[in-house]
């Protein structure tokens, strides 16, 4: 049976272990809130819809992702019709239902929960991502929509992110006394 001073010591470990703990949690929660939102918006968005402003076709030159793309752009090129975003990803069998943020992957491929910092007492592990051009979309984003991940991150999603927090914080105690 343990007695009151391995009682104590252990206790003092723990004590000593939650800061870094906490800066792990903060990082395993940040991961699972991006799974979470990525999922969430490309099933049903986060209340935004693709614009449907008419410009010339030759605007999208270039943004075209296949050949169905291609073709559709040249095609209102030659009849010098207006075309917009919502039409292209139409023309190119994507979703036109609502934003969902994936067009190239390229803003969701790369994301990540960076380590966590401290701020106070408390321990945020920043959305992050591995290339410049991804980080570029992501604050383009930001600025445009938002805080389009905290957006979707509510009710049974947020509880997701309670129950992963504090799963984390006993698997790592456990792991590390």
């Amino acid at each position: 049976m343990a007695s009151f001073k391995d009682l104590r010591s252990k206790l003092e470990r723990i004590k000593s272990e939650i800061p870094a703990v906490l800066d792990d949690v903060a990082e395993i929660v940040s991961n699972t809130a991006k799974g979470v939102a990525e999922r969430a918006i490309k099933d049903q968005g986060f209340g935004e819809y693709y614009s449907e402003v008419k410009v010339p076709a030759w605007f999208l030159t270039g943004k075209e992702l296949n050949q169905d793309g291609a073709a559709f752009i040249n095609k209102k090129k030659e009849k010098k019709e207006l075309t917009n975003w919502k039409e292209l990803r139409e023309a190119q069998g994507l979703q036109t239902g609502h934003v969902d943020l994936t067009y190239s992957e390229e803003m969701w491929r790369g994301m990540f929960g960076a380590p966590a910092v401290r701020e106070g007492d408390r321990h945020i592990s920043y959305l992050g991502h591995n290339n410049k051009e991804g980080q570029n979309k992501m604050n383009w984003n930001r600025d445009r929509y938002g805080d389009f991940i905290g957006k979707v991150l509510t009710g049974d999603r947020f509880d997701v992110l309670i129950d992963t927090a504090k799963e984390e914080i006993i698997r790592l105690i456990k792991e590390r006394t």
